[in-house]
């Protein structure tokens, strides 16, 4: 019960409108795209499994996305009549568990190009990281009057699908939002910027006509921007809205009838901040997306930034909520795993009454059940990768896209194995430690061989480079947890070679021994200035020995065998943060690669690929893609560039940080000596941590 202590105003129900929420948490309105089947307007197998799950987890309310108001919005078909009986699978799943459901009304068009294609006005504003990069298209007045009408029909089909109540998405630098704020807003008719009423007339329509069709019992919520900010030109904020106009915005939208008003915030020029408001953070010190420091003491005060960006939006949120009588809720990084304290104490305070989150749910469905029942120490972390979004794969739950599904039938549930066996596996790694999870999950006697004193492979390293916002050793942590409650025998510091096993005799044998480092085809490449990853792996893997990778990550002078001048041979994933963490240490950084422009930073998430590149060209690295390497000298490596030209670059140190090679001789070595060999993980075949985690969950269901 120490759950219900923790967390008492968390867990107790609410109230938005007369729907009564079993408690203060609610699934928000994002995922991706992958679990819709489009083509019939309806969720695949996988998304039902994926909702459901998190009804089933205890969540207290769920919002469903991508609803289209008509045929050229992207989402599930929410236009026509016939597709009530569709939405209704959903809404069943979710009451079959209690679990009360809205769906969320945007207008969504997309360009090839670019994502938005209609707004307020013909106005962009070009950032590489915002959505509002491409010219788009103004709404007629009359355009504006048929999407209200669309809108409230929408909510009319929502309603006889049985959601119990409807979003209206005007948050961020979406559609709706561009008529709120000034900066986007350049219209002459009655919804254009004279005044506040006319900037918000049409969520203020949608709302009323929703009441008139739907009843104004009908809950109607409404997804704002409780202040916005111009991160990309700091300081000017001219045009942007204030608190005192969005408190205005609030009293509008509650007197048309809104039943909650969900408060996040707009950051101009670096659209993923205003709902990801970690991502700030995520260099280490405050960073406003383009390489330049953030002060938010001077540029947004309001701001919480003293859980390193996360919760950032609670006082921006308390601050609407004092000009209003309906209940408030915020988002942002706001996991009671990480912060405990921060939701609960807000809604304490009165500061907020609804707390939303979508990434931990999708780490862990259970997350709202395990607080109630006082394990948190339980949940499964949420890395904060955003691997999810927007490519709906979960680096650590493996069954977020698959439960239900052809790789996954038998749904999120691990089943017990028909004949129990004796697992051996070999390996330590994130592919290794899933697979003798989930092995122990299905009732196998499990032993882990790890010739390393610790287990994680290379996550450790992966959790310094990467930096303290990607809770890569909470994940290490949990699952060592995990194989001590499941009861996997793990031995460290041991190497399970072929006598061992002869000895052991396992009726199972799963290989997760990782890949081997990749060394170029370049004359000179032993040359003594020339590191491999796994030699800078060793000496930074000395460092682990008496400081954590968080400390270390801050460390600026701790000895690396790395001159100053340095050269990177590969510029992907591996390259690309390797060059951020070094060029952090004052190093001056040249990125080489052979491949074409757009490997580099391959395999970053493609929300976290621009921060990362912008980042590192706004501190003087250099990057050479398309290059031929000829040699290794005494000065550096001479290669010859894209335009043709042969040139020697300058270097003290070159490290090759390419992506390791499969590995199959110990798998080789076991075929005829076990019954059952599997390989998983980079010895296989060359990925990162999510890679590993499917590749180890999806063989030990099998087995």
């Amino acid at each position: 019960m120490a759950g219900y202590t923790r967390f008492e105003k968390l867990l107790e129900p609410g109230y938005i409108g007369k729907v009564k929420t079993r408690n203060r948490m609610v699934k928000t309105a994002a995922y991706g795209w992958i679990l819709y089947d489009m083509a019939n307007g309806a969720l695949r197998p996988e998304g039902l499994a994926y909702y459901e799950a998190i009804a089933k987890g205890g969540i207290g309310l769920q919002i469903m996305e991508i609803s289209a108001i008509h045929p050229d919005t992207i989402g599930r078909p929410l236009y026509d009549d016939k597709y009530i009986p569709v939405e209704r699978q959903i809404t069943d799943r979710m009451h079959k568990h209690g679990c009360p459901t809205f769906v969320q009304f945007y207008d969504f068009r997309p360009l090839l190009q670019h994502p938005v294609t209609i707004a307020a006005s013909a106005f962009c504003y070009p950032a590489k990281l915002d959505m509002n990069n491409a010219l788009p298209t103004a709404f007629t007045t009359q355009e504006v009057q048929d999407e209200v009408d669309m809108v409230a029909s929408a909510a009319v089909r929502a309603q006889k699908a049985e959601y119990d109540g409807v979003e209206l998405n005007a948050g961020c630098s979406h559609l709706f939002a561009t008529f709120l704020s000034r900066f986007w807003n350049k219209r002459t008719d009655q919804y254009g910027p004279q005044n506040l009423e006319n900037r918000a007339r049409i969520v203020v329509e949608m709302i009323q006509e929703i009441k008139k069709r739907c009843g104004s019992d009908y809950p109607v919520s409404v997804l704002m921007n409780g202040f916005e900010l111009n991160v990309l030109e700091l300081g000017n904020n001219a045009d942007c809205s204030t608190f005192e106009e969005t408190t205005e915005f609030a009293k509008l939208f509650e007197q048309a009838g809104a039943d909650l008003l969900h408060v996040r915030s707009q950051s101009i020029g670096n659209h993923l901040t205003g709902f990801f408001p970690e991502k700030y953070f995520m260099f280490g010190s405050p960073d406003n997306g383009y390489g330049h420091p953030m002060d938010f003491k001077k540029f947004y005060p309001e701001f919480i930034t003293r859980y390193d960006g996360a919760a950032g939006f609670i006082d921006t949120a308390a601050i609407i909520k004092k000009a209003v009588s309906i209940p408030v809720m915020t988002v942002g990084s706001m996991d009671p795993r990480l912060h405990p304290e921060a939701a609960e104490n807000a809604i304490r305070q009165g500061l907020i009454d609804f707390m939303g989150m979508t990434r931990p749910l999708t780490a862990d469905p259970e997350l709202p059940n395990k607080l109630s029942a006082g394990k948190l120490d339980e949940v499964r972390p949420c890395t904060y990768c955003i691997t999810c979004f927007p490519q709906t794969r979960c680096r650590v739950n493996a069954a977020s896209t698959r439960a239900d599904g052809a790789e996954m039938p038998e749904g999120y549930e691990v089943q017990p194995a028909e004949t129990k066996k004796n697992v051996l596996v070999v390996g330590g790694g994130p592919a290794g430690m899933e697979a003798a999870r989930v092995s122990a999950l299905r009732g196998h006697q499990v032993t882990l061989y790890e010739k390393k004193s610790r287990l994680g492979g290379l996550m450790p390293l992966a959790a310094m480079v990467k930096g303290r916002h990607e809770k890569i050793v909470d994940f290490v942590n949990y699952l060592s947890d995990q194989l001590s409650r499941l009861g996997v025998k793990v031995k460290l510091g041991q190497e399970a070679n072929l006598s061992e096993i002869d000895t052991v005799k396992p009726d199972v044998v799963i290989v997760a021994t990782g890949g081997v480092s990749t060394t170029p085809d370049i004359s000179g490449i032993n040359n003594s200035k020339v590191l491999s990853n796994s030699s800078l792996h060793r000496t930074l893997e000395s460092g682990l020995r008496f400081v954590s990778p968080f400390t270390l990550r801050t460390l600026t002078n701790f000895y690396m065998p790395v001159g100053q001048k340095v050269i990177i041979i590969g510029g992907q994933i591996q390259g690309i943060q390797l060059a951020e963490f070094l060029v952090r240490r004052g190093r001056d950084v040249t990125i080489v690669d052979e491949g074409p422009e757009e490997n580099l930073a391959l395999h970053l998430p493609d929300f976290m690929k621009p921060r990362v590149i912008i980042y590192c060209q706004a501190h003087g690295v250099k990057t050479l893609m398309n290059v031929k390497c000829h040699e290794v000298n005494a000065e550096g490596l001479t290669i010859t560039t894209s335009y043709g030209v042969k040139q020697t670059l300058k270097a003290d140190s070159i490290i090759c940080a390419l992506p390791s090679s499969a590995d199959t001789g110990f798998t080789d070595s076991l075929r005829g000596r076990v019954t059952e060999v599997y390989a998983v993980g980079d010895c296989n075949k060359s990925g990162v941590i999510v890679d590993a985690i499917e590749a180890g969950n999806l063989i030990a269901r099998k087995i």
